[in-house]
């Protein structure tokens, strides 16, 4: 969002590990004004907070940036996977 090459899936570990924080920031921001949040207020700056902890430390599905169809071969692949993309 600022420039900076980032890595990986928006909010996976590598983006996390290769954002920036201006470009995490920028992401955060974008979402919570979508759904209305002024801009700069003291509410979107705790969810801005919380979201970028909770996504950082949040466990990763693997399937979760794949089609159906991707993660149905992926579980092909690997009969033991259980997790639905």
């Amino acid at each position: 969002m600022d420039g900076t090459i980032t890595l990986g899936a928006i909010e996976g570990p590598a983006w996390h590990n290769s954002a920036s924080i201006d470009t995490k920031v920028a992401h955060f921001t974008a979402k919570y004004e979508a759904i209305g949040y002024p801009p700069g207020s003291e509410a979107m700056q705790s969810c801005i907070l919380a979201s970028m902890t909770t996504s950082e430390t949040a466990p990763v599905n693997p399937c979760r940036q794949l089609s159906p169809r991707q993660g149905r071969v992926l579980r092909m692949l690997d009969p033991g996977r259980r997790t639905a993309p």
